[in-house]
């Protein structure tokens, strides 16, 4: 599947794509977690950290605007948030990602600079 990330106003924009059939909502919940846990990949270098054990709650549906969220551990050992929407019939948007820091959660802003892999 292909997969985009655009990184503007603190969201990550990503698209399933080239796929033999309509995404279902495991290959969401399959392909954020693995998006999110590529090493060096694009979340990884839009955060500067590292990601591994990405779980994702399986969305309810593949609307768009169906909402769910992924945990994900990081290379320091902190544990983040990830809240994602559907935003089109093939792609996601991460909408924030959040480390657990003990108090008030904190959004990580994404840079402006967009970037793309195709898988």
């Amino acid at each position: 599947m292909k997969k985009t990330l655009i990184a503007a106003g603190g969201s990550l924009l990503l698209l399933l794509g080239a796929c033999s059939k309509d995404p279902d909502k495991t290959d969401f919940k399959k392909q954020t977690a693995d998006f999110i846990n590529k090493d060096d990949g694009d979340v990884s270098k839009t955060l500067n950290v590292n990601f591994s054990d990405a779980k994702c709650d399986e969305p309810a549906g593949t609307a768009v605007g169906t909402k769910y969220q992924c945990t994900a551990t990081g290379d320091d050992g902190s544990t983040w948030t990830f809240n994602v929407e559907i935003t089109s019939k093939n792609g996601f948007t991460v909408q924030d990602a959040n480390p657990d820091t003990g108090g008030a959660p904190t959004t990580v802003a994404a840079p402006d600079t967009p970037t793309t892999t195709t898988g």
